[in-house]
């Protein structure tokens, strides 16, 4: 990780260093004795416990990444690359080995003292594609970019961010495009459930599927008869290869709100139901 540094009461130039052990010039850390001078001196962190000593001629010391250092009067501030808080695919929490869609929307949060200057993706070794800004600043912001992976199986995401000062980081991930058939992964479930349409509720279905295509929910009272549907385009929320949300706001193919009762509610690709679940109506 490469380290940007601050410092004040001295004099003289430094050259780029890394964390861990590392050696500092006398002329960085010279107390204006002149650098001919060998002068004991302590390394203090934010605690004000020494850390570690050492000479302005050895001038060995361990600075970790992302705390302020005291060195004979010398403030030396190491900062690290920008930090990555968490990704989300098609507005969904991402972790490495998820499914996702082969066309997908890449959001990030990244947070660096220094400014964030430089975020991209690259897809196995594909070219890579630029983030552009969209919410917050340069310090702590959120970033967006697009994602197009071709053929079925695990592909590697790995991201490069890098700050104004010029410290990088690389950030890898594991994403699974899933081929064949789409088929429901997991379970399926509706939150809140009961819900209550009549006082402006409504509830979301939740799936994952393994891969993108046209989804169909047809939702039923206890007798069978249909009383919505609900219909999503392959590759578009609710037909996306991973996490999918649908939103039912009561409403039947009338116009009207279902009345109190359990509802019961098919997710169909083609010809095949592949989930099912329940909901409730409860209006007071």
């Amino acid at each position: 990780m490469l380290l940007a540094f601050l410092v004040a009461g001295a004099s003289g130039s430094h050259s780029t260093m890394t964390a861990g052990d590392m050696a500092i010039n006398t002329e960085f850390i010279g107390t204006g004795g002149g650098s001919g001078e060998t002068a004991e001196n302590v390394l203090y962190g934010v605690s004000g416990q020494p850390m570690t000593t050492g000479t302005s001629e050895t001038s060995e010391y361990s600075l970790g990444s992302g705390f302020m250092f005291t060195l004979t009067g010398v403030t030396i501030e190491t900062t690290g690359a920008p930090t990555m808080e968490w990704v989300k695919m098609n507005g969904f929490l991402f972790k490495s080995g998820d499914i996702i869609s082969a066309n997908s929307s890449v959001r990030v949060k990244l947070i660096d003292e220094q400014g964030v200057s430089t975020i991209e993706l690259t897809v196995d070794s594909s070219a890579p594609v630029l983030f552009n800004l969209i919410l917050g600043s340069t310090t702590e912001g959120q970033w967006e970019g697009k994602v197009s992976i071709q053929g079925p199986g695990m592909h590697t995401l790995q991201f490069y961010t890098q700050d104004s000062a010029g410290n990088g980081r690389y950030y890898n991930y594991l994403a699974r495009i899933m081929g064949g058939a789409v088929q429901m992964i997991g379970r399926t479930y509706n939150y809140p459930n009961p819900f209550s349409p009549m006082s402006g509720g409504s509830t979301t279905i939740q799936y994952t599927l393994s891969s993108d295509a046209t989804i169909t929910i047809m939702i039923y009272d206890i007798t069978g008869h249909e009383i919505k549907r609900m219909k999503f385009g392959s590759g578009s929320q609710g037909g996306r290869g991973g996490t999918n949300q649908a939103a039912w706001d009561g409403k039947t193919l009338g116009g009207g709100f279902a009345g109190n009762g359990i509802y019961l509610y098919k997710i169909i690709s083609g010809n095949n139901v592949i989930g099912s679940g329940q909901v409730g109506v409860f209006d007071q």
